[in-house]
C-alpha cells in the first residue's frame, strides 16, 4: 500500500467483534458486492471460512485463536477506486502486547505508516470502571484489609480501558512522526463502537462515547480535526444468536444482511458495511 492510495488500517482488542465484521463483509463481497467489491482473492481465508460457516448455521462466531493472529488484506473497489483494507491482528492479541510493552513491530509500523485511515474498534458494553480514589468518596471505594495472608484472594487491577487506547494512538502517531501542534488531518480517524445493538441506545455514537470514555473522546477531538474524525456505531452480527427465533433469522436469510452501522450522525440502522471505508 501506499499513502497515496485509499488504505484503511482496522485494529481492536479481542472480543471487538473484528472476526465477526470481517465475514460478514467478506460474505456481502461474495454475495452481493454493490459498490465495494473484491478485486483479488485473500492468500488466508481460514478464519473467513470458519466465521461464516458459524453464522450460517446461526451460531455466533469465536473467538480467533492467538496461534491464528496474522496480517489479513483485502484488496478491494469502492466506487471503482482502488482500496486496501489491513486487519494486522483479527485476533487482537497484538494489540494487547503492544499497548503492555510500548511498542510496535516492524510489520506493524509500516502498515501503520503507509494507512490514510484508522478504524479503532471499541466494545464498551462490558466496560468496568477501575476504583478511582480521587474522583470517588471514601464510601464508594472498597477499604483495603488490613490483614494479608497467602490465603487472601486478591482481585485483579482494572486498567483504564481508555488510557490504554488513548496510549495506543499515541504510539501510533509517534511512529509516523505526526506531532499534535497542528490539528491531524491524515491518517483519518473512525473510532467504531462494536455490538451496537447491545448496548440499546438511540444516542448518537459519539455521545455514547463522550459518557463512557469522555478521555478518549477527548484525546481524539484535540488532536485530530474535526473533517477527520468520526465516531460511528457497528453491529456486525445485527442481534444476539442466543435464542432459536433469532438463529432461524439467520437460516432464512443471507447472515451478511443483518450486519449494519450507525452513522455519525445517528438515525436509523444501515445495512451498508462500506460506508465505513468512505
Amino acid at each position: 500500500m501506499n499513502q497515496g492510495g485509499n488504505s484503511v488500517l482496522i485494529i481492536g482488542k479481542p472480543g471487538t467483534s473484528k472476526t465477526t465484521f470481517l465475514a460478514q463483509l467478506y460474505g456481502k463481497l461474495v454475495t452481493t458486492p454493490g459498490r465495494l467489491k473484491l478485486r483479488q482473492a485473500p492468500q488466508d481465508l481460514l478464519a473467513i471460512d470458519e466465521a461464516r460457516r458459524r453464522l450460517a448455521e446461526g451460531q455466533p462466531t469465536e473467538s480467533t485463536p492467538a496461534e491464528q493472529n496474522k496480517v489479513l488484506r483485502l484488496s478491494l473497489l469502492l466506487d471503482d477506486e482502488p482500496l486496501e483494507v489491513e486487519f494486522p491482528d483479527y485476533g487482537g492479541e497484538q494489540v494487547k502486547a503492544i499497548i503492555r510493552d510500548r511498542q510496535l513491530g516492524l510489520q506493524w509500523a509500516e502498515m501503520c505508516r503507509n494507512s490514510n485511515t484508522w478504524l479503532i474498534f471499541i466494545r464498551l458494553h462490558d466496560h468496568v470502571e477501575p476504583h478511582d480514589v480521587l474522583t470517588k468518596s471514601y464510601t464508594e471505594v472498597a477499604p483495603a484489609s488490613t490483614e494479608v495472608t497467602s490465603d487472601t484472594h486478591v482481585e485483579p487491577v482494572h486498567t483504564n480501558e481508555a488510557v490504554e487506547l488513548v496510549e495506543l494512538l499515541q504510539m501510533l502517531l509517534a511512529t509516523r512522526s505526526i506531532g499534535t501542534q497542528v490539528p491531524i488531518t491524515q491518517p483519518r480517524l473512525k473510532l467504531v463502537l462494536t455490538l451496537w445493538d447491545e448496548l440499546q441506545t438511540d444516542d448518537l455514537p459519539e455521545a455514547v462515547l463522550a459518557h463512557r470514555y469522555p478521555l478518549l473522546l477527548q484525546y481524539a477531538r484535540s488532536n485530530w480535526h474535526p473533517a477527520a474524525l468520526q465516531v460511528w456505531g457497528l453491529s456486525a452480527q445485527g442481534f444476539r444468536l442466543d435464542t432459536e427465533e433469532n438463529q432461524d433469522k439467520y437460516l432464512d436469510y443471507t447472515p451478511a444482511e443483518h450486519a449494519y452501522v450507525i452513522l455519525p450522525s445517528g438515525g436509523e440502522p444501515v445495512h451498508d458495511l462500506s460506508l465505513l471505508f468512505e
